[in-house]
């Protein structure tokens, strides 16, 4: 894959990766895709086995950048796709922004190049699946009645986006991006443990886009309206140390309290409360990974202002404690 970093309306770089297999054919390296003190860094994590792709990138750029993959898809792509930072627009033939923390279906065709558009100084960070065409093969064999219809929609180039907005990443599936994430402790199990939670976490997106497109807006019957909930949602994140009630919120938006609390449970499929609190603690979680500062401080910092009530918060939604996530942490660390 080539990309050219383009800052400022000028070219900044251009760099080619290719992904190194092993004998295994198992990939899991930790690469600087790019790196320059004065534009930002761009790291890399790839894994490739049995028609699965799995690729991590984190990024962070001190102006506004875009990144243009210069030699366009090599091949048609199936692609789960999960945006765990900030906001960013991309552009596959037609420009859409991925909102943060929120998932989708893509389906991408081959030669069609692509492009990325960074904001200054925000942590990105996302996750993509790719799927090939023998392992989705082998998933309709056992779930036709699911994939199907998605599949040959993907065949046909029928979408780019299976929903066409992009859907929050729900306590389930963030679990489930965890144990992906951990699935090296399987040891020998790794591949066949892999497989089921790509399997899982599938049928998780589908469900939710499915409940989605079910759900005829009864609330929201405008375009306006789901755009005043979308924005309600930002805020709210936005503001997450000290979000505006209820009442300040649906002034902020235009839209009266009832019509807010309906309209947010009805596009998201949560409450308000549930989307701050889901919001924090995958925010603590991630803190607690990539970061040494205590477990007091991350708790400050996201809201809390005794460590005693973040450590419940974080026990309730996870089932373990700050602190025995960063053990764990630290044992998988010095393993590696």
């Amino acid at each position: 894959m080539r990309c050219k970093y383009y800052e400022k309306g000028m070219k900044c770089g251009e760099f080619d990766h290719e992904l190194v297999f092993n004998s295994n054919g198992i990939s899991s390296q930790n690469s600087t895709f790019f790196e320059k003190q004065e534009i930002g860094r761009v790291l890399l994590k790839t894994n490739s086995f049995n028609g699965i792709n799995i690729i991590e990138s984190k990024s962070k750029f001190y102006n506004p950048t875009i990144a243009y993959d210069s030699v366009g898809i090599k091949q048609d792509s199936f692609i789960m796709f999960f945006n765990l930072g900030q906001i960013i627009c991309a552009d596959y033939g037609n420009r859409f922004t991925l909102e943060r923390n929120s998932h989708n279906i893509w389906s991408l065709e081959e030669g069609r190049s692509s492009s990325f558009y960074f904001n200054q100084n925000q942590e990105n960070h996302s996750l993509l699946v790719s799927l090939e065409d023998n392992y989705l093969e082998r998933l309709i064999e056992q779930y036709p009645e699911v994939l199907k219809v998605i599949y040959e929609s993907h065949l046909k180039h029928d979408f780019t986006r299976w929903s066409n907005c992009d859907l929050p990443i729900s306590s389930e599936i963030f679990q489930v991006l965890n144990q992906i994430n951990n699935a090296y402790l399987m040891g020998d199990y790794y591949s066949m443990y892999i497989e089921s939670k790509i399997n899982e976490l599938i049928i998780l997106q589908l469900h939710e886009i499915e409940n989605l497109n079910q759900k005829v807006v009864e609330v929201c019957k405008s375009s306006t309206d789901v755009d005043k909930i979308y924005e309600a949602k930002s805020i709210i994140l936005d503001n997450y140390e000290n979000p505006p009630s209820i009442y300040d919120l649906s002034k902020m938006v235009g839209l009266n309290r009832d019509k807010l609390k309906k309209g947010f449970k009805e596009i998201f499929n949560q409450t308000i409360f549930e989307c701050l609190f889901e919001f924090k603690m995958h925010k603590a979680y991630r803190l607690i990974f990539d970061t040494k500062k205590s477990i007091s401080e991350i708790g400050f910092d996201c809201g809390y202002s005794y460590a005693s009530h973040f450590t419940t918060a974080f026990r309730r939604k996870f089932g373990f404690s700050p602190n025995e996530l960063r053990k764990s942490n630290s044992r998988r660390c010095s393993c590696s």
